[in-house]
């Protein structure tokens, strides 16, 4: 149960990480566009967060356990910012 439990957060993570951070993917990498892609991951974060919050309201009670599955979205966007910047 345990490893099927990481998966589901590790899946869940990824899905929302990956549309969150979609402009960064899909840009050619190039310096010139490492500023806006980043703005536009930061508005993309801006305005996708509040909703997953709100998903996750409906669903999870404990608000511990909703703001550490958020901090594990932004850890992995921070993380593939780096890592395809980096």
């Amino acid at each position: 149960m345990d490893a099927r439990l990481r998966t589901i957060i590790n899946d869940f993570t990824t899905t929302w990480a990956t549309k969150i951070a979609t402009s960064i993917m899909e840009s050619s990498g190039q310096a010139a566009e490492a500023i806006k892609d980043v703005q536009d991951v930061k508005e993309a974060a801006d305005t996708e967060i509040p909703v997953l919050r709100n998903k996750l309201g409906e669903y999870i009670n404990d608000s511990r356990t909703r703001e550490t599955l958020i901090g594990a979205v932004q850890v992995m966007n921070f993380s593939t910012h780096m890592l395809y910047y980096g």
